[in-house]
């Protein structure tokens, strides 16, 4: 307790480290990051439960609080809708946008919404594979992070992670 903040003590699913150091040579892990909330705010929010979620290119592991508890059924995390950055490159997407922007209501959400729909359907004909792919990176990506820190494990991941940001 420092000045009327709590630091940790809220539970967490994940890995315990939060941090290293990304070298193949003096590699280093830590937890260096936590969740920190005022004293009252647990009463709020019982069930807060902070998840350590996968890192990606970033020596920091990115944290999310989830206030709900981990027995919400709601809650699917990485089933968010994303703009992934291999779509601009194809030659489809802007007349995927403009098509979906220019013919659905009048809201901007409205809009946002039909985008949304029309990339996700267009994603899934036109690069089928794509989240197949993606997935077995993670997976390969997540073996590695439990596997005892070599050089060339550190290696193979830094290689894994430049393959994720392409895929």
């Amino acid at each position: 307790m420092f000045g009327g903040v709590r630091f940790g003590g809220f539970g967490f699913s994940g890995p315990s480290l939060t941090w290293d150091s990304r070298k193949s040579v003096g590699f280093t892990e830590e937890r260096l990051d936590y969740f920190v909330a005022r004293e009252n705010w647990t009463e709020l929010f019982p069930a807060a439960q902070v998840i350590h979620l996968d890192v990606n290119r970033s020596d920091h592991r990115p944290l999310i609080c989830d206030t709900r508890g981990e027995d919400d059924e709601a809650i699917k995390w990485g089933q968010n809708f994303k703009f992934e950055p291999h779509w601009s490159k194809h030659k489809d997407c802007p007349r995927i946008v403009e098509e979906a922007w220019k013919n659905w209501g009048a809201s901007v959400l409205d809009k946002i919404t039909n985008c949304r729909s029309k990339l996700d359907t267009w994603s899934q004909t036109t690069f089928p594979n794509f989240a197949k792919q993606r997935n077995q990176i993670k997976k390969a990506l997540r073996v590695l992070e439990r596997s005892e820190k070599t050089p060339m494990i550190i290696q193979q991941r830094q290689a894994l992670e430049s393959e994720l940001d392409e895929a």
